[in-house]
């Protein structure tokens, strides 16, 4: 069973101070990658011609349209991103054990 389509203005919602500020860091990149796919405007939406597209608009009063395959790379690129963030945290712990401790808590598993 496949997932139901999110639309733009519905997946910035969720979690939406980070994905604007994700959004707002990157605009400019992407407008300069794809202009005809992604566009920022203040006054009014923009149409793209020849594209399927997404609109959403900003807690910034701004309008965003991007194309459905360039809406899909921004969703892929904010989950690679909280990723990374995320390993990046400082409340994040994680251990390594060497070899030699994990087989002498092996041989300790084992008499018990």
């Amino acid at each position: 069973m496949t997932r139901p389509y999110e639309h733009f203005e519905n997946w910035i919602k969720k979690d939406s101070k980070a994905k604007e500020d994700f959004i707002q860091k990157n605009k400019d990149a992407w407008s300069k990658l794809a202009p005809k796919q992604f566009t920022v405007s203040i006054s009014q939406p923009q149409i793209l011609f020849g594209y399927d597209q997404e609109q959403a608009i900003l807690s910034t009063k701004e309008f965003v349209a991007a194309s459905k395959d360039f809406y899909e790379t921004i969703r892929k690129k904010f989950r690679e991103h909280k990723h990374q963030t995320s390993k990046q945290h400082k409340s994040r712990i994680q251990a390594r054990i060497s070899k030699s401790s994990t087989s002498k808590l092996e041989q300790i598993k084992k008499k018990l």
